[in-house]
């Protein structure tokens, strides 16, 4: 089969340069130093000062100083000469300064914060897995609390800091998805693309193994009683929807399970495809004002009530109830990621079946499709909990044991993988790289194009 382009990483200028890995902070095995070098052409005397002042917040050169620090200590290469170091520490201070219009610009968007990629509970589990991740690179926990001491840190000033940066970044990335792709079309030329992949190819050395991988994601699934007994609750949330005096967006802030109940259950404006087909089905035929009887989708039972209308478009609020789950859901679902197991390894077609079975659900919840690429460092490193093992574990035309994953907003579910192909080791060309980096290109063009419309409408004043 023909592969997909291999993914590699290109550092995107002035703005993904502070990405989640600073969240890692620098352990160092030496003890802190008491002050930081003061950087070329900054008085060696000064404790500190402000370097920018963005909107109504202010950037420390103790800032500048610290992310330097945290980015040579994870490999990033700093200038020895003072002009030069001046001109990266500038560089440093501009992430800074972007940084800041993204969190200052996302604050004013009520529905990217309360959205469920932030949701303070993933914030948390982010944050214990990667303290807890970071704990096991020294061996002990006297190891780690050692290590936090000579930091001049205790435990939770440290779980703090990170949860702090692990929330910024999730800020950063939730702006960036939903904004950058807005306005008119870049153009990329051929000669940038290649000048890029010059510019890149020595970094990028030789294709690494890669494997070709099919998923299925089992999560539990209600019993029909809980269904029926979510309906009820639906019936009469609906019975209360239609009484003269009703405040829907009350009646979903109080009784909706859906992200949405904090808005009063508003979904804004929506096009057929946007959402579950089940829910449009009723959207598109309600007019103004009306509310619709229960609707069955895979989310749950949905009481949906059109606000507004017009030619292919509409507003409307929904109160949605979910199901409960037990333990003997999820046992089902085990029992059936079993069965699959069986099939494939007796001859079953794995694409097929992950085809017919791979949860919606899972496939809306995560960017990782049902059919995806991947290196080894990035099974290791970026897939959900409990993948890597049995990948790792399992040969080519091979389909590894059910095992336990963790998704946001849906729990534990069941899930197998089908090693498809492993590709050996190769050079990596510029027709293999191209999609790539047209990718990067737009992408790095667009983020230049929010960042002059966001600095044009936010005070910005450098003082460094």
């Amino acid at each position: 089969m023909r592969h997909p382009p291999y993914h590699f990483d290109m550092k995107i200028n002035a703005v993904l340069g502070l990405a989640l890995s600073t969240v890692l902070l620098v352990l160092a095995s030496a003890p802190a130093q008491a002050q930081q070098p003061a950087l070329p052409g900054e008085d060696p005397e000064l404790v500190d000062r402000v370097v920018a002042v963005v909107g109504d917040s202010v950037i420390l050169l103790t800032q500048v100083r610290s992310e330097i620090e945290t980015q040579a200590a994870q490999g990033q290469t700093f200038p020895s000469d003072p002009d030069s170091l001046r001109a990266a520490a500038r560089a440093v201070l501009d992430e800074l300064v972007n940084l800041q219009l993204i969190l200052q610009a996302a604050q004013k968007d009520s529905a990217l914060m309360a959205s469920p990629a932030l949701d303070p509970e993933l914030v948390n589990d982010s944050t214990e897995a990667r303290i807890d991740a970071i704990r096991g690179r020294f061996g002990t926990e006297e190891a780690f609390e050692a290590a936090l001491e000579q930091q001049g840190l205790s435990l939770e000033e440290y779980r703090e800091t990170v949860r702090t940066t692990f929330r910024q970044g999730m800020i950063q990335q939730a702006y960036l998805q939903r904004n950058i792709r807005q306005g008119r079309p870049v153009v990329v030329s051929e000669q940038e693309m290649r000048e890029v992949f010059g510019q890149q190819r020595t970094a990028l050395g030789t294709l690494p193994e890669r494997l070709n991988l099919i998923q299925v994601r089992l999560e539990a699934r209600p019993s029909e009683e809980a269904w029926e007994a979510a309906r009820v609750t639906a019936d009469s949330l609906y019975s209360l929807a239609l009484e003269e005096d009703a405040d829907f967006a009350a009646l979903a802030r109080e009784s909706s399970d859906d992200g949405s109940a904090s808005e009063g259950g508003s979904l804004g404006w929506f096009r057929r495809g946007a959402m579950v087909r089940e829910f449009e089905d009723v959207a598109f035929t309600l007019g103004r004002g009306e509310v619709s009887a229960p609707v069955r989708s895979q989310f749950g039972w949905h009481v949906i009530k059109v606000e507004r209308v017009r030619p292919g478009e509409v507003n409307a609020r929904h109160i949605l109830i979910t199901p409960e789950t037990t333990p003997a859901d999820l046992d089902r679902a085990e029992a059936l990621a079993d069965s699959l197991v069986r099939e494939i390894r007796s001859g079953a077609d794995a694409r097929a079946i992950a085809e017919e079975w791979d949860s919606e659900q899972a496939q809306r919840a995560t960017p990782i499709p049902t059919e995806f690429e991947a290196t080894r460092q990035q099974i290791n490193q970026s897939l959900p909990p409990g993948y890597t093992a049995p990948i790792l574990n399992t040969g080519e035309g091979e389909v590894t044991d059910p095992f336990l994953t963790t998704y946001p907003g849906l729990g534990q579910l069941w899930a197998l993988v089908y090693v498809d192909e492993i590709t050996p080791p190769g050079e990596l060309t510029f027709e293999e790289a191209r999609p790539q980096v047209r990718q990067f290109l737009e992408q790095q063009k667009r983020i230049e194009r929010l960042f002059t419309q966001l600095r044009e409408s936010t005070h910005v004043e450098i003082r460094f």
